[in-house]
C-alpha cells in the first residue's frame, strides 16, 4: 500500500509523450516557442510545429 506515492505510468511520462497538434493537423518538426518561453539552462523552448494534414 502506497500512502502519499504517486504512481506514474509510460502514459503521463514526458519521455514517451507523444506529438500532438489540433485536430486536421500533424506535427512536422520542431520551432522555437512563439511565446518566447525559455528552459531551465536559458534557451529558448522547441514546440512542434503544427501544420495542415
Amino acid at each position: 500500500m502506497f500512502i502519499g506515492k504517486i504512481q506514474h505510468s509510460a502514459k503521463t511520462s514526458p519521455i514517451t509523450k507523444k506529438a500532438t497538434c489540433w485536430k486536421g493537423y500533424k506535427a512536422e518538426g520542431k520551432k522555437k516557442s512563439p511565446s518566447g518561453k525559455k528552459t531551465k539552462g536559458g534557451k529558448i523552448k522547441m514546440v512542434n510545429n503544427c501544420v495542415k494534414a
